[in-house]
């Protein structure tokens, strides 16, 4: 096709599969950007790595309290009666009401204790 074009033999049917060819390149071309920018599947494997390099997380040491919060939170909105958590993965949002807060024991001052950081920690495996 190429050498018909370059003899000067033109017509209707080399511009139509000139034009296929154009489109199946710029097809591909979008397909590779695509594979390229998609994230590969998420195995247990691998989300239970991510997971065990936070079982031995210092919470009482600042720098480390917001590496944790930086991974797992988006942003928190505050409302007069609520709090909206927004998470770093899909559908992760959690509203919180004032009610359920003054129940819980986040009023209190300091760092958990050990014990109760330990129930609440990851499960080591």
């Amino acid at each position: 096709m190429l050498n018909a074009i370059q003899s000067g033999i033109f017509n209707q049917s080399i511009k139509q599969r000139l034009d296929e060819l154009e489109q199946t390149k710029s097809d591909v071309e979008v397909k590779i950007l695509q594979e390229e920018i998609q994230r590969p599947p998420m195995t247990e494997k691998f989300l239970l790595f991510f997971l065990h390099k936070f079982r031995d997380i210092d919470i009482s040491n600042q720098e480390q309290r917001q590496r944790l919060i930086d991974i797992f939170v988006n942003a928190v909105y505050l409302y007069d009666d609520k709090i909206v958590f927004t998470f770093n993965y899909k559908n992760g949002t959690k509203t919180v009401s004032l009610k359920d807060i003054e129940s819980s024991d986040l009023d209190r001052t300091g760092v958990p204790s050990v014990g109760r950081r330990s129930q609440n920690a990851f499960p080591r495996l």
